[in-house]
């Protein structure tokens, strides 16, 4: 038999550097592995919806008014107000 040396696992980027980071990555490389870097397919612009559907009443939310304040102020929408809320 040969005097190489067995290899239990497979091989990483940090086998042959020394010192004790470099085995961390070498044991931790072994569970996770390389980095999940998703599909080679560029994704997709975001699309606006055609006419979105407010959250909170389920309006159109062209139908509401949105108040943005100024900066560092919170932004109110304003619903809507429905046939049975003037009762």
């Amino acid at each position: 038999m040969d005097k190489q040396k067995r290899r239990i696992f497979a091989p990483t980027p940090w086998d042959g550097q020394r010192g004790f980071w470099a085995a961390l990555n070498r044991f931790f490389y072994q569970i996770e592995g390389p980095a999940q870097l998703g599909t080679a397919e560029p994704e997709a612009p975001y699309a606006t919806p055609e006419d979105a559907a407010c959250p909170i009443c389920g309006e159109s939310m062209r139908r509401h008014v949105i108040d943005r304040g100024g900066p560092g102020e919170r932004t109110f929408v304003h619903c809507p107000a429905h046939p049975r809320d003037a009762i």
